[in-house]
C-alpha cells in the first residue's frame, strides 16, 4: 500500500519540511483498491449483522433471519417511551410497521453496497439510514453498531465503488481512474488505533490486572459456547493479562511497518478467541476487516520477477494467482527484452538463480524470503506463514529452495505478454538504479514539489476544504474516546468491557416536609424503566437469589440513564413531591454487597423484591442522585471505591 511510501523532501527545511510531510502523510496520492476492498468486506459484515448470522460461540446453531428483527432494540418500545438526544428531537419517530420496512430497506442497501452496484448513491443512503436508526433512541449504544457509523460515512464520502464492484465491471470506461488520496485510509487507521488504545486504558484497573474480571465473566455466563472451556484452562489471570498485552501492543504495532504483520496476527488471534467465546455480534469481524486499511497494497503493486522459461516458475505462478484473491501481485518475466531496461540492476546470474519479489516500498526479497512475503500477502496463508519465521523452518526453507532452484528444468515456453497496468511500473521505478542488498530498503525518487508560481485560488480552496475535513475527522475520532475516559461513560467511546459494573437503583419521592415515599415502577412506567436502563440488565448476586443489574458502559453511563428516567418521572410526581431521589448501589468488577434492607419492584419482574441487609464483606459504594435539585448528594461508605 502506498501508505509505506515516503517521498524525498528534496532539501526542504523547517516549517516547509513539516508542512510537506504532513501533507504527504494525509493526502498523498493513492489508488482506491483498498477502499473498494474495505467496502466489499465491511458491507458483507453489515449483512451478517442484519441477518444475525454471527458468533462462533454458537457455531452449532447459527441461523439467519432476513432481516434479524432484534438488530435494533428500540423497535419494541417505539409506541411507549421515546427519549431522543436533545439535539435530535426533530427526528420523526416511525411506527413499528414502518420501522420494520426501514430494516428491510437497510438489508437491501447493504447487499447493494457489498456488491458495489450504484455505489455513489447506495453508500450515502446506507450511511444515512443506518445513522437514523442508530440515533433514534438514546439507549441504543451497542459499540459494534456505533463502529458502523463512522466507517459507513467514510465509505460514502470517498469513492469506494471504483474497484471490486459491479460498477467497475459493468462500466469500466465510464468510471475514472481509481486514484484518490490517503485521507480515508488514514482516518480508518486512526480509528482502529484509538479503539485499541482507549480499550487498553479503560482496562488498566484491579479487576483486569488480577484476572478477577474473567472469573466474573464465567460466573455470569458471559463466556459461553463449545470453545469457552478450552480458553478457561489457561486460567483467568492468564487470559486477562494476555488480553491487556495484545491490546496494549496493537496501537503501536499497527503503526510501524516492521511490527505490523505481527500486530495483525495478534489481533486476529484475539478477535477470533473473543468471537468464539462471547456474544459480541460483529465487533470482531469489523475490527479484522479494518486491518485492510494497514495491509492491502494497490492491485498489482507487488512485483515478482520470475523466469518465464522455467516450468516450475510458471506452475508456481498459476498456483499463486489462485491464492491472490486481492490481486496484489504482478508477475514479470525478466527474460522479456522490452522490460529488461526497467528492471533493477540485478545480474542475469542473480535473476536466473532465484526469484525476486519487489515490495510496494521498493524492498528486494530473494527466493525463500520472497515466497514467505507472498504467503503473507494471501488471506488463506497469512496465519500459517508465520511458522516460516521459526529458526529451524527458516533455515530449512532456504536450503530447500536452493536445492529445487538448482535442479529445475528449462522448458523453453513462449513468455506471457507483460501486463499493461501502470502500478507495477511505479514499483520498479522505486528501486532506482543502484544494486540493492536482498533486505535493503530503497529510497524513493519522487522529488518534492517545486513552487513555480502563485497557487491558483481554486487550489487554495481545495486545500482548505481538505484540511477542514481532516481536522473535523480527527477531532471527532479523538474527542469521543477522551470524553468516555474522563466521564467513565463508554456509550460513545471505545471502552469495551473495561468496567463490568453491577448495580441496583432504588427510587424515592421526596416531599416538602422531608418525608419520603418509595417509587415502585409498574405498568407502563415499569416497561419504560426497563427500556431506559443500560444494556445487559439481568445478573444474579453471587450465591444469592437477590437480583442486580449489570452493564459494561461505565458508571457515568448509569448516572446518565438515572437522570433521564428521573426527568421523565418528575412531571408525573405525586402531590407535594419536590424531588425524586435515586440510591445507586454499584460495584466495579466485584460482587455487589449491600448492607441495607431494601424493598423495590424490579423492572424486569412483576413481583416486589426485597433484600435483607447482610453484614458480610465490605459494602459497595452508594450514590444519591436527586432531581431536580441543583446539586446531587453523595453518600459513600467509608471504603475505597473499587
Amino acid at each position: 500500500m502506498s501508505t509505506d511510501r515516503h517521498p524525498n523532501h528534496g532539501g526542504l527545511r523547517g516549517a516547509s519540511w513539516l508542512a510537506f510531510y504532513w501533507s504527504q502523510f494525509w493526502f498523498a496520492p493513492s489508488r482506491l483498491h483498498t477502499l473498494g476492498l474495505l467496502r466489499l468486506c465491511f458491507g458483507f459484515t453489515l449483512v451478517l449483522r442484519i441477518t444475525g448470522a454471527t458468533g462462533l460461540f454458537r457455531i452449532d446453531s447459527i441461523a439467519a433471519q432476513f432481516p434479524d428483527r432484534t438488530l435494533w432494540p428500540v423497535r419494541q418500545m417505539l409506541d411507549t417511551f421515546h427519549a431522543p438526544y436533545a439535539w435530535l428531537e426533530w427526528l420523526p419517530l416511525p411506527t413499528p410497521f414502518w420501522f420494520g420496512r426501514l430494516e428491510e430497506i437497510l438489508l437491501a442497501l447493504s447487499l447493494l453496497l457489498t456488491v458495489g452496484l450504484g455505489t455513489r448513491l447506495v453508500a450515502p443512503l446506507t450511511a444515512t439510514l443506518f445513522s437514523y436508526l442508530f440515533f433514534l433512541s438514546q439507549w441504543n449504544y451497542y459499540h459494534h453498531l456505533l463502529l458502523f457509523v463512522p466507517v459507513l460515512w467514510i465509505l460514502a464520502i470517498w469513492p469506494s465503488g471504483r474497484t471490486f464492484s459491479l460498477d467497475a465491471l459493468l462500466r469500466p470506461r465510464q468510471l475514472p481512474d481509481p486514484t484518490g488520496t490517503l485521507l480515508p485510509l488514514r482516518l480508518l487507521q486512526v480509528l482502529v488505533c484509538l479503539i485499541y488504545l482507549c480499550t487498553f486504558l479503560w482496562k488498566l484497573n484491579e479487576g483486569w490486572l488480577s484476572g478477577r474480571i474473567m472469573t466474573l465473566f464465567v460466573e455470569t455466563g458471559t463466556m459461553q459456547g463449545p470453545f469457552a472451556p478450552w480458553l478457561n484452562r489457561l486460567g483467568s489471570q492468564t487470559l486477562s493479562l494476555g488480553t491487556l498485552a495484545i491490546e496494549g501492543f496493537l496501537p503501536l504495532g499497527l503503526l510501524f511497518r516492521p511490527t505490523r504483520r505481527w500486530a495483525i496476527l495478534a489481533g486476529l488471534v484475539l478477535h477470533v478467541s473473543i468471537d468464539a467465546t462471547m456474544r459480541v455480534n460483529t465487533y470482531s469481524y469489523q475490527m479484522m476487516v479494518l486491518y485492510l486499511a494497514f495491509i492491502h497494497s494497490e492491485c498489482g503493486a507487488t512485483v515478482v520477477l520470475f523466469d518465464g522459461d522455467c516450468g516450475i516458475c510458471r506452475r508456481s505462478r498459476r498456483w499463486a494467482n489462485l491464492c491472490d484473491v486481492w490481486c496484489r501481485l504482478t508477475w514479470v518475466n525478466f527474460r522479456d527484452p522490452q522490460l529488461r531496461d526497467q528492471l533493477p540492476r540485478l545480474t542475469d546470474e542473480q535473476l536466473q538463480r532465484t526469484m525476486w519479489v519487489i515490495t510496494p516500498a521498493g524492498r528486494l526479497l530473494p527466493g525463500f524470503t520472497g515466497w514467505r512475503y507472498l504467503l503473507q500477502s494471501f488471506p488463506l496463508t497469512f496465519i500459517p506463514s508465520f511458522l516460516l519465521f521459526l529458526p529451524p523452518l527458516g533455515w530449512l526453507g532456504n536450503r530447500l529452495y536452493q536445492w529445487i532452484a538448482a535442479r529445475r528444468r528449462i522448458v523453453c515456453e513462449v513468455p506471457l505478454p507483460a501486463p499493461q497496468e501502470r502500478v507495477w511500473r511505479d514499483t520498479l521505478r522505486l528501486t532506482g538504479d543502484a544494486i540493492r542488498s536482498p533486505t535493503g530498503s530503497v529510497p524513493t525518487v519522487n522529488p518534492a514539489p517545486k513552487h513555480s508560481g502563485p497557487t491558483p485560488p481554486s487550489s487554495v480552496v481545495r486545500q482548505c476544504l481538505r484540511q477542514l475535513t481532516l481536522a473535523a475527522g480527527v477531532a471527532l475520532l479523538i474527542g469521543l474516546p477522551l470524553r468516555s475516559l474522563l466521564q467513565r461513560d463508554a456509550r460513545f467511546g471505545w471502552g469495551m468491557f473495561g468496567e463490568n459494573t453491577r448495580y441496583l437503583v432504588v427510587y424515592e419521592w421526596v416531599f416538602a416536609d422531608g418525608s419520603r415515599q418509595p417509587h415502585f415502577p409498574n405498568g407502563t412506567l415499569r416497561g419504560m424503566a426497563a427500556k431506559v436502563a443500560p444494556r445487559q440488565p439481568e445478573s444474579a448476586f453471587a450465591d444469592s437469589a437477590q437480583r442486580s443489574r449489570r452493564t459494561r458502559y461505565g458508571l457515568g453511563a448509569i448516572r446518565h440513564w438515572i437522570r433521564q428516567y428521573q426527568g421523565h418521572l418528575f412531571p408525573q410526581r405525586p402531590a407535594g413531591a419536590v424531588a425524586i431521589e435515586a440510591r445507586l448501589f454499584y460495584a466495579i468488577n466485584e460482587p455487589l454487597v449491600i448492607h441495607q434492607s431494601l424493598a423495590f419492584r424490579d423492572p424486569l419482574f412483576d413481583e416486589l423484591t426485597t433484600i435483607d441487609g447482610t453484614g458480610d464483606g465490605i459494602p459497595s459504594p452508594v450514590e444519591r442522585l436527586s432531581f431536580p435539585l441543583s446539586a446531587n448528594k453523595t453518600d459513600r461508605p467509608n471504603v475505597p471505591s473499587p
